[in-house]
């Protein structure tokens, strides 16, 4: 089986990464070669802002409109 880098064979470059088991079978499968692991890890690690707040939770209503057009709340008729 051979390993492509997915993000290389779409920028058109050579995508081949290793051979792996089942050596006997002619097969694809993608991954992410070293270069686009560190350009995606580096990305990662530039883009996350730094938290100086604690995390909130805010439960949401789940809500489906009713025959008047307004929102009421869901509930479960059992029968």
């Amino acid at each position: 089986m051979n390993i492509l880098c997915a993000w290389c064979e779409k920028e058109g470059k050579e995508a081949f990464i290793c051979e792996a088991e089942p050596f006997d079978r002619p097969t694809l499968s993608h991954g992410i070669c070293e270069t686009h692991q560190k350009l995606l890890l580096l990305q990662l690690q530039l883009g996350r802002p730094k938290r100086t707040y604690p995390l909130r939770h805010v439960p949401r209503r789940h809500a489906l409109p009713n025959a008047q057009g307004k929102n009421s709340p869901i509930t479960l008729i059992h029968v």
